[in-house]
């Protein structure tokens, strides 16, 4: 009973001290007395109060040592899982610091190469006032250049920690379209369609620009697998906020289905993961998490869940 009690579940440590109490209640009936042994308590044929006495005690113990035994087990087991998930924790917010401080490195680093090309292409386009075709690629890479001075400029932005500390309310449908119509910007080369479902109440968000970067990277995701008819639908429910994007790639290898998010695995041949990863943990420091599944009629349905807000917080 105490080693049932320190390894198995509640219910299976009582049902292993029921079984012992009903063996020890039928040795009351069911004994082959040996004289030798029990002298004086055995050799009357009724039940003696001795022998009362040892049932009693028996029983008392066992539920004793089933309940405090399982409890100091529980508890001890509790512990160990929580020091884990607060080592998997400090071991990610490490690896997210370590990417961040790179990334600030990187920001300032490309800052001025971005403008020596906004220049360049402004003397291109320029140059080119007779190819209407060439002033069309012109255009399209002083967009992609600008959308990246913009980013750096947000990055920058958001480093404020005071800034960090307050997320915007912000409907959820208008949030969507504008993050999806920034994309577009950057992934000209995709068709996609987008669904909001149909309620009376009005989605909430807390929002800021490190959540528009962590669904941005699962809509490059599903267009880097297919960037044909991608799927995007927004909806929600009384706590939560759900936006589902769906691609027909080639899907998501079980292998690292799993790990997908919790170290720098890839769904890409050249890809390091660490976009998934900091996805994975900006979405989960606004209270929400991220699924990835297989489509049953092909590609990957990936799943966003926020907590949902009101409009007066």
């Amino acid at each position: 009973m105490t080693i049932a009690a320190a390894t198995l579940p509640w219910r299976c440590a009582w049902i292993i001290a029921a079984t012992s109490m009903l063996g020890y209640s039928a040795l009351l009936a069911f004994h082959q007395p040996v004289p030798q042994l029990t002298g004086a308590h055995g050799s009357t044929g009724g039940l003696n109060l001795h022998v009362l006495g040892m049932w009693l005690n028996f029983a008392l113990s066992a539920g004793l040592v089933t309940f405090f035994i399982y409890k100091m087990a529980h508890a001890l087991r509790s512990r160990e899982q929580a020091l884990s998930r607060t080592r998997e924790a400090a071991l990610r917010n490490e690896q997210v610091l370590a990417v961040a401080t790179q990334a600030a490195g990187t920001a300032h680093e490309l800052g001025t190469p971005l403008s020596t090309m906004a220049v360049l292409l402004s003397e291109m386009r320029a140059e080119a006032e007779d190819n209407p075709m060439l002033q069309k690629d012109i255009e399209l890479l002083r967009q992609q250049v600008d959308t990246c001075k913009t980013r750096l400029q947000q990055l920058v932005e958001s480093a404020d920690r005071r800034r960090m500390g307050e997320p915007q309310i912000t409907d959820a449908e208008v949030w969507l379209a504008g993050v999806v119509q920034r994309w577009l910007v950057l992934r000209p080369d995709v068709s996609h369609h987008m669904t909001v479902a149909e309620h009376r109440s009005r989605p909430w968000l807390a929002v800021d620009t490190t959540l528009e970067q962590a669904l941005t990277n699962l809509l490059n995701n599903a267009a880097d697998a297919n960037p044909d008819d991608i799927t995007i639908s927004l909806d929600w429910h009384d706590d939560e906020v759900i936006v589902d994007i769906r691609d027909h790639g080639p899907g998501v290898a079980l292998s690292i289905a799993d790990q997908l998010g919790e170290t720098f695995v890839s769904t890409k041949s050249k890809g390091m993961g660490i976009g998934l990863f900091l996805t994975h943990a900006t979405i989960n420091r606004f209270g929400g998490g991220v699924s990835l599944y297989n489509h049953p009629e092909g590609g990957t349905l990936t799943e966003v869940v926020l907590p949902r807000s009101s409009a007066a917080e």
